[in-house]
């Protein structure tokens, strides 16, 4: 079980990181961090929610360096 949720969100990671352009490292860290958190959950909401901050600190200007540093 362990095996098909990691191949899950590996394929996820390649599919949805160029979609979003977020960075790779950034996803990555995202989902190891969130499946460690809510488990499988986790792992499904990981990329929403970073792409979430992102638009948050693109929008917001004190943190716009972090929104810049999360782009691909």
């Amino acid at each position: 079980m362990t095996g098909g949720l990691f191949t899950t969100a590996i394929v996820l990671f390649f599919l949805l990181a160029r979609r979003f352009t977020l960075n790779p490292v950034g996803v990555i860290l995202s989902l190891v961090f969130w499946y460690w958190m809510w488990g499988a959950p986790g792992s499904i909401l990981a990329v929403p929610m970073l792409a979430i901050a992102k638009i948050i600190c693109d929008q917001i200007e004190i943190l716009q360096p972090l929104g810049h540093m999360l782009e691909d």
